[in-house]
């Protein structure tokens, strides 16, 4: 939040009044006897809570905007996002649950109603924000909210970040279904190019100027839902256009796109959702074919199992189910379960990075209830989690198991949907903040360390 109340009479050590100077004196006093006294040992200025004759009262009124090691009263930031300018910090101990020393950093803006703080010149404090861990003040591993619920413009928003200087080949796939287009969506790392949804009717106003500006020439039409007119609006833009499967029972036509894809990989591995609830969470499914290039096939019929059948047999089948027993009918069956689809897709997205050996890629994440939206994210090569409404929920235990193993997330369906809590939660154990061992109330942690000036860079805090 702000600086050592006293603002730069504080920092500069020159009490306002003999009230100051007593609450200086005993707040050194009372730091020789805590397991914070090495701070006064070490000679550091000691930053205090207020002054004055009222000082009970005072701070019996302000304790609920503060955090432990924090002397003022501007309020911690929404996300660890500032979109205005970044100040330094400032140290306090006692207030981490591992001992860790604890980081409360500025991030500063003109006019603003708080102190300067630690605010460059022409600014004063607007927010702050805290660590337990590395420097709160740069995301090496940054979450993306993609303000999109659409299907069709999610795929073109994820086209836009994971293929920003453009791609040879694209994928068209189906928007209006999400069985169809999970299916076309478990392709996009096979085809080295994006996944676009569109509507069945005709190719969408947004993926016709996204593939403009990826420049593509060939397009692979993984939708057998979709109508010719998509096929003939691509050619008339001089797209090359192959059609991948005809059938138009959902588990038939993942035969058919399996039995392509197993042509192309000779890939003895493949991912099968059975029916029921499994169904639900289809979006993580995807994820795992596309992030691992294996073929998604939906359901269980004489097809389904031909396709894994030839040319050659599979040696391993992992399979989505909520039994599993299940799994033992399939060769080298290996059930993947769990309780409700947030659960469950953790389970897939577990076997997602077993499977990568630890190399990075982007995790996204989607609500169950947006199945459509959620097949969309399964576009991007990565695990896909899906989370409870405004929450992460076990989402952040498993990033936090697997965190070395993701360079960064991307959220569907905007702020609405997901919230300034879960994406402060979300950034914080991503990059290693560890927002979740702070401890202490407000008023403790002090007297606090003023940052030495080599640490003030970004990304110079001390751990």
């Amino acid at each position: 939040m702000t600086e050592p109340s006293g603002g730069r009479a504080a920092r500069e050590g020159t009490p306002h009044s003999i009230d100051e100077l007593v609450e200086r004196a005993g707040r050194w006093t009372a730091g020789r006897t805590t397991r914070r006294s090495f701070l006064g040992q070490l000679g550091r200025l000691g930053v205090l809570v207020a002054g004055g004759a009222g000082m009970a009262t005072l701070l019996a009124d302000v304790a609920y905007a503060r955090v432990c090691g924090q002397s003022g009263v501007a309020p911690k930031c929404d996300t660890f996002t500032c979109n205005e300018t970044w100040g330094w910090c400032w140290y306090a101990s006692g207030c981490c649950a591992d001992g860790a020393l604890k980081k409360i950093c500025d991030c500063c803006a003109p006019n603003t109603p708080n102190p300067v703080g630690y605010c460059p010149s022409g600014t004063q404090v607007l927010c702050i924000v805290e660590s337990c861990g590395a420097d709160p003040r740069l995301q090496t591993k940054p979450t993306v909210v993609l303000d999109e619920t659409d299907p069709t413009r999610l795929t073109v928003a994820v086209s836009r970040r994971v293929y920003p200087d453009g791609a040879a080949l694209a994928v068209i796939g189906d928007a209006e279904s999400a069985l169809f287009g999970a299916v076309a969506a478990s392709a996009a790392r096979l085809a080295d190019g994006p996944v676009l949804l569109t509507p069945r009717a005709g190719l969408h106003g947004a993926v016709a100027e996204e593939l403009g500006r990826l420049r593509v020439e060939f397009v692979k039409v993984i939708g057998s839902t979709l109508s010719p007119a998509v096929d003939a609006e691509l050619a008339a833009r001089g797209i090359h256009v192959e059609r991948v499967g005809n059938s138009t029972d959902a588990g038939d036509f993942s035969a058919e796109v399996a039995a392509w894809s197993r042509g192309l990989t000779g890939g003895r591995t493949g991912v099968v959702v059975m029916p029921g609830a499994a169904q639900r969470v289809v979006g993580p499914a995807a994820a795992l074919a596309n992030a691992l290039r294996l073929p998604l096939l939906l359901g269980d019929s004489a097809a389904v199992r031909e396709a894994l059948a030839s040319p050659r047999p599979v040696r391993r089948t992992y399979v989505v189910t909520d039994d599993p027993a299940a799994a033992d009918s399939w060769p080298g069956g290996t059930p993947v379960t769990g309780g409700d689809p947030v659960e469950l897709s953790v389970a897939i997205a577990d076997v997602v990075v077993g499977l990568r050996g630890g190399v990075p890629s982007p995790m996204t994440l989607a609500q169950p209830e947006t199945d459509r939206a959620a097949v969309a994210m399964a576009t991007v090569p990565g695990p896909l989690l899906l989370h409870p409404p405004g929450q992460l929920g076990p989402v952040f235990d498993w990033v936090l198991r697997h965190r070395a193993a993701l360079d960064g997330a991307l959220v569907s369906g905007g702020g609405d949907a997901f919230g300034s809590p879960p994406t402060y939660d979300l950034q914080a154990v991503l990059n290693e903040f560890e927002t979740h061992l702070l401890s202490g109330q407000a008023g403790e942690g002090l007297p606090v360390i003023p940052q030495p000036r080599e640490e003030r860079p970004i990304g110079k805090a001390r751990r």
